[in-house]
């Protein structure tokens, strides 16, 4: 929803889909409260329909990123389907609500020191959503050539930089605290854990480079072909 508001312009590509998911989200973080309750009444899956269920799960630090989650996707579907004016500020405060629903709770933001780790988490998750969130609206632009996909591409090539540093720095700080030592990186299960996360990493990171400088260019140019193979690698 973010990157509709702030980086495609007028460009509408990929709405249906971004709306899609929002309401998937909305639906999941529900059920998602309903299964914290469950866990924590150690209940079997039978009982969900029992409001105590739903009480406990609300009652953990758990029903705190749930709702905060809730009302960030709200303001993301409201971008969406809202007026023109008030797409851009709600867009930009779900994006922050995302951050604040993944710092309410989770192991990385309860790790000490939490003053550090929280605002961590916080840029990790809206560094992620940013990024994430883009790339299938800008992937659709630019397979469908739309008038408006290479401005969008130029404004997504401009802000993602910074925001991948961000995300990278963020990510870098929390795996510090966490693991702490190098041996921990093997034997312990978030240590390998975290080895195949940054295997994913490199790889996006490469695939990301690629895109960068090689295809790019001759997509802002607005070379057909270019755009058609910029958006096949963002499928990727």
């Amino acid at each position: 929803a973010f990157a509709l508001a702030w980086l495609a312009g007028s460009g509408r590509a990929g709405q249906r889909f971004v709306a899609a998911a929002i309401l998937s989200g909305l639906v999941a973080s529900c059920l998602s409260l309903g299964l914290q309750g469950l866990d924590a009444l150690g209940a079997p899956l039978s009982h969900l329909a029992q409001s105590v269920v739903w009480r406990t799960g609300l009652d953990t630090s758990f029903g705190w990123t749930v709702l905060v989650a809730l009302i960030a996707l709200g303001l993301g579907l409201l971008s969406l389907a809202g007026p023109r004016a008030t797409a851009k500020p709600s867009a930009l405060a779900g994006l922050a609500g995302v951050g604040v629903a993944l710092a309410a709770s989770g192991h990385a933001s309860a790790a000490e020191p939490q003053w550090l780790t929280r605002p961590m988490v916080f840029l990790h998750g809206v560094g992620i959503a940013l990024w994430a969130g883009a790339l299938i609206p800008l992937g659709l632009a630019l397979k469908g050539q739309s008038a408006g996909a290479t401005p969008f591409l130029r404004r997504f090539s401009w802000a993602i930089l910074p925001v991948v540093a961000v995300l990278a720095a963020a990510g870098i700080v929390l795996a510090v605290i966490q693991v702490q030592t190098p041996a921990a990186l093997v034997e312990t299960a978030y240590g390998r854990l975290l080895l195949i996360k940054l295997g994913l990493l490199v790889f996006l990171f490469t695939l990301a480079a690629v895109n960068r400088w090689k295809l790019t260019a001759s997509a802002e140019a607005g070379s057909t072909e270019g755009q058609r193979r910029l958006g096949r690698s963002i499928g990727v």
